[in-house]
């Protein structure tokens, strides 16, 4: 067996929190910036101008990283295929010798399936991921069949460029439209599971926030027309929920001030997502999210 340090050279990544970013790219905001994730498509937080990275920081297409950091995303491990800076609960592994893309692959796919030796209080960092033994590569490797991953992201790259932020518009407080409300607090496993019950929202990403169906309580559920925003683990996963839920620890229930139609309702979901890459599993919205500025609806969506 092999081990990382004997294949690759492991760089850090850097810390982003003060760095100037774009929601999508744009102009001088070309350069994509990582963090950690368990799915590929959010791996990007957001865009930087490549002059406010350091250069041994920016690293080219084709290069293997790891989520080191995360209870729901360390040692996720991806061959990106395009240039890009690592934020510092990342690592980039630099091949030793010559390596082709597939063998990459290999490793990335090899390092993952190791995530059962690690967790958020045992961190695949420093001297566990340099000695992490990986198996040799397997001759079939190099006979498979691969999709062209540049022609992939430069359509997806063509996409986002056509996508405008959201910026139109005077900024405001979310604390302004919303009233902002804790939720239940509940801990899912001092519940009973009901198929057909009550909606339960945690800190997820998936499925509208919902991770479970609950039997009905002594409080009232949360009426429909809420919405829900994670304030750690997947911090500012924002949902409209179209239907009465219990939410589970830091989770924000916002209601709207004013009576807000659904288009309005979603154009705030999205304008919340956007300050995503301020926050990380380390560092929750708890406390900020009453300050922030979010853009007012345009006239069109928020009549009803």
């Amino acid at each position: 067996m092999l081990r990382v340090i004997d294949l690759f050279a492991v760089e850090n990544g850097i810390p982003v929190a003060g760095l100037d970013m774009s929601h999508a790219p744009h102009g001088e905001y070309s350069l994509a910036v990582l963090r950690p994730s368990h799915s590929f498509r959010k791996l990007i937080v957001g865009f930087a101008n490549p002059s406010c990275v350091p250069a041994l920081k920016i690293f080219q297409a084709d290069s293997v990283v790891v989520s080191t950091n995360g209870e729901g995303s360390h040692t996720y491990s991806y061959v990106i295929p395009y240039a890009f800076a690592p934020n510092s609960d990342m690592c980039v592994l630099v091949p030793r010798h010559q390596m082709s893309l597939k063998a990459k692959l290999f490793y990335a796919t090899a390092i993952t399936t190791t995530r059962w030796r690690f967790s958020y209080g045992r961190k695949p960092k420093g001297q566990r991921l340099e000695t992490l033994e990986l198996p040799p590569l397997p001759a079939w490797v190099e006979k498979c069949d691969l999709p062209d991953l540049q022609q992939e992201f430069r359509g997806l790259m063509a996409l986002a460029n056509r996508c405008t932020p959201l910026r139109q518009g005077k900024l405001r407080p979310i604390s302004e439209l919303f009233v902002i409300q804790y939720g239940n607090s509940y801990e899912l496993n001092h519940l009973k599971l009901d198929t057909k019950g009550i909606a339960f929202v945690s800190r997820t990403s998936r499925n509208n926030g919902i991770s479970a169906r609950v039997a009905r309580t002594g409080d009232q559920p949360t009426p429909a027309g809420c919405i829900t925003v994670a304030l750690g683990g997947s911090v500012l996963e924002a949902f409209l929920q179209n239907e009465p839920t219990y939410q589970g620890r830091d989770v924000a229930v916002l209601s709207p001030v004013k009576r807000m139609p659904e288009s309005a309702m979603l154009w705030y979901v999205a304008a919340i997502r956007q300050h995503q890459f301020r926050f990380s599993y380390g560092r929750q919205a708890n406390r900020q999210l009453p300050n922030l500025k979010v853009p007012e609806c345009p006239k069109g969506l928020a009549e009803p």
